[in-house]
């Protein structure tokens, strides 16, 4: 699993070819607890990064340097869920910092901070 850091645009002008450049980095995706990734999310507040899995049930968040600071888990009793989230496939959050999940089949769940 690996996940690929884009940063820059490419230019629409052929005689001034945009500034891109794509980043990885191996370390920091070895250090992740997840079997899958399903969707990304950039914290703009903290300047975290949300990672979402599917497989491991779980959202991983990542701070500046790439290093895990925190879980959440999608199972059954977790984060106030009634049931497990059967197959997590995207995320995305507001200025406020809530969370807006979506799941198969058409699932629907936001979770705002205390």
């Amino acid at each position: 699993m690996q996940i690929i850091e884009v940063r820059g645009f490419p230019s629409t002008n052929s005689e001034a070819p945009g500034n891109l450049q794509v980043i990885s980095n191996s370390k920091r995706d070895g250090r992740l607890s997840v079997r899958d990734l399903s969707s990304l999310q950039f914290d703009e507040t903290s300047g975290h990064l949300l990672a979402l899995s599917d497989e491991s049930k779980r959202i991983l968040e990542l701070d500046t340097s790439g290093h895990p600071i925190g879980s959440g888990s999608l199972a059954k009793g977790a984060m106030g869920l009634s049931k497990d989230v059967p197959q997590a496939e995207g995320m995305a959050m507001d200025a406020e910092g809530t969370l807006y999940l979506v799941s198969e089949p058409n699932l629907f769940y936001v979770f705002r901070k205390p």
